[in-house]
């Protein structure tokens, strides 16, 4: 029997800028692309996680909706994460995190410190795949940081 309605979507966790986290879209746009029949570069994909709370999980099923998408024939070619270091985003400054690391601007130095998703990131590249223990091993997604607030 449902409890829901049919239509009704479950709530979705959220990242920093209140986007919804939904590797399933992820497919959706892969499979609409594939469709025009030329190869694909995923060119950006990551999530706002100024906690970093929650790219380990987001990269993790991320990147296992993108290996299954290759499994069943979508001519993948390229795959980059967005970005590799913490930047300056025109509307939230540096308010945002989207970096694999972390770079700390108060520091002069500008030092750059692997977050909990660049090391996941790692793991997958040296396992050559995206292992359910891995994403088992990923916490929950976390409560989103608001910039400003």
């Amino acid at each position: 029997m449902l409890t829901r309605a049919p239509c009704e979507r479950l709530p979705l966790p959220k990242t920093d800028l209140m986007w919804d986290i939904y590797p399933g879209g992820f497919t959706a746009v892969l499979e609409e692309a594939a469709a025009y029949g030329k190869p694909l570069y995923v060119t950006e994909n990551g999530v706002a996680d100024r906690a970093d709370t929650m790219r380990a999980r987001f990269v993790a099923e991320h990147l296992h909706v993108l290996a299954r998408a290759i499994a069943g024939g979508i001519d993948v070619r390229g795959y980059f994460h967005w970005s590799l270091m913490d930047n300056f985003e025109w509307a939230e400054g540096f308010c945002a995190r989207f970096g694999l690391y972390r770079v700390d601007f108060a520091d002069p130095a500008l030092p750059r410190i692997p977050t909990a998703g660049a090391r996941a990131y790692r793991d997958i590249i040296a396992a050559g795949r995206v292992t359910s223990a891995l994403i088992d091993a990923s916490p929950d997604y976390g409560a989103p940081v608001r910039c400003g607030g």
